[in-house]
């Protein structure tokens, strides 16, 4: 079943392009147009199958199917058989689904990226902020400028991460003030 429970029927483009049907031929290109959008492509070119999706007597299917063949109304298909607008219907309403279905996601990004309030902040630019900030600390305890091998992001000791008490103890013992 399609994502959408209707689909757009343009009524003056329905009644030109049918004025010539008789009323039979209306209600069965009708019902087939109905059963291309449930099923979101292309109807089955086997007589007994129709019959069922459309609910009528194979006999009818056998007659006023090539008239709606013979008037272009329907395209025999490798797949099946299936009408141009009808397919341009179904790849509009796939291509709404889809943006449906990712705009709730884009909206979310857009509110965090114009907050500026990241929701990881692995990727946050505080944390970066708060890298440098150690780093000046370390710089100020340890009398050096710059990162050393074994002060890779934050205060670290024999290239193992620790607090900064543990830091600061580490320091004084090796008499680093």
């Amino acid at each position: 079943m399609s994502a959408l429970p209707w689909y757009k029927r343009d009524v003056d483009a329905w009644r030109g392009g049918t004025r010539s049907m008789s009323l039979e031929l209306r209600g069965f290109y009708s019902e087939l147009l109905d059963a291309m959008w449930d099923r979101q492509g292309p109807l089955p070119n086997d007589v007994e199958k129709l019959s069922m999706i459309v609910g009528c007597n194979p006999r009818t299917v056998r007659k006023l199917l090539p008239q709606l063949i013979a008037a272009n109304k329907l395209l025999e298909l490798p797949e099946g058989l299936m009408n141009r607008r009808m397919e341009k219907e179904i790849i509009a309403n796939a291509t709404k689904s889809i943006r449906a279905e990712l705009e709730p996601n884009s909206k979310g990004i857009r509110a965090e990226f114009d907050a500026k309030i990241p929701k990881n902040l692995m990727f946050s630019t505080r944390a970066l902020d708060l890298e440098e900030e150690e780093e000046k600390d370390f710089t100020s305890l340890s009398g050096r400028k710059g990162r050393s091998s074994s002060s890779v992001g934050s205060p670290t000791t024999n290239g193992v991460k620790c607090d900064r008490a543990t830091f600061e103890q580490r320091a004084k013992s090796r008499g680093i003030q």
